[in-house]
């Protein structure tokens, strides 16, 4: 039995954990950290543990931060990661191993997919990684690491190292976006005219910081956000917007296979 704990904005990393359950050899369980929430302490019975999440920023969503600390696989022989993102990897799987070896276990294998960068609305990156591309790109790397996992492997060489931006760069951007809230983005967020008030956005914010008031969706100041931009790329009349920069123009990007009534489900405590 394999179990994969996700987590997915947009759902680009959710589409990474279907194809992988679909090349995977033994049953898979597919599970939403985010429905694990209320859980203070969560423990898996199966014998393969998978860790399948988007890099925000350099670095380990906040969210999967916290699951990790509150999570235990005593029975796992084998745990892999799996990790999506719009540029550049960083290593952030020694964020995972470090928790792992609290517990005396071990990451056999980790890989990372470059997806269709859902952050070009906000920041321009210059990297080459079109959405038809990419997506073509995806399901070739996921047969490939799903192969990796059906043999048990021990696979943990990184596919792009570049040590000046890993040691240098990345540390400063990373740093620079915590300590500033990728710049007061999460102030900047907004719904225009064309909202029709179907809370939608609100069902998927993974750490419900939309609220409504007066019909309209408001951004509570008072919860973290994680800046996954699920709201932004998933809203169906594309009515969410963000100041100083060019969102009204720019084409929403998401996997279309993942519905939103999925993204939505995700977020149903257990």
């Amino acid at each position: 039995m394999t179990e994969i704990y996700y987590f997915t904005g947009t759902g680009f990393t959710l589409k990474c954990a279907k194809m992988l359950k679909q090349n995977l050899d033994n049953e898979v369980e597919l599970i939403s950290i985010n429905s694990l929430k209320k859980v203070e302490r969560i423990e898996s019975e199966s014998d393969v543990v998978g860790f399948l999440f988007p890099m925000h920023s350099f670095d380990v969503p906040q969210n999967y931060k916290e699951f990790i600390k509150r999570f235990y696989c005593p029975k796992a022989k084998y745990i892999f990661s799996l990790v999506t993102c719009g540029g550049a990897p960083a290593n952030v799987f020694k964020t995972i191993s470090r928790q792992l070896k609290k517990n005396k276990k071990e990451l056999n294998a980790f890989n990372f997919i470059v997806t269709p960068n859902t952050f070009d609305i906000v920041f321009k990156v210059i990297v080459d990684n079109s959405v038809k591309n990419e997506r073509t790109k995806m399901e070739e790397k996921v047969k490939k690491f799903a192969q990796i996992i059906n043999e048990r492997k021990i696979s943990k060489k990184m596919t792009y190292r570049n040590y000046l931006l890993e040691y240098t760069i990345f540390p400063i951007v990373r740093s620079l976006n915590h300590l500033t809230k990728y710049y007061r983005l999460e102030k900047a967020f907004y719904a225009d005219e064309s909202c029709i008030s179907c809370g939608k956005c609100a069902r998927i914010c993974p750490v419900q910081k939309i609220k409504f008031r007066d019909n309209k969706p408001y951004w509570d100041e008072s919860v973290n956000c994680v800046f996954c931009l699920a709201c932004l790329h998933r809203c169906p009349t594309e009515s969410i917007q963000i100041r100083q920069t060019k969102s009204k123009q720019q084409n929403r990007i998401y996997p279309e296979d993942i519905k939103i009534e999925e993204l939505m489900e995700q977020n149903t405590y257990s």
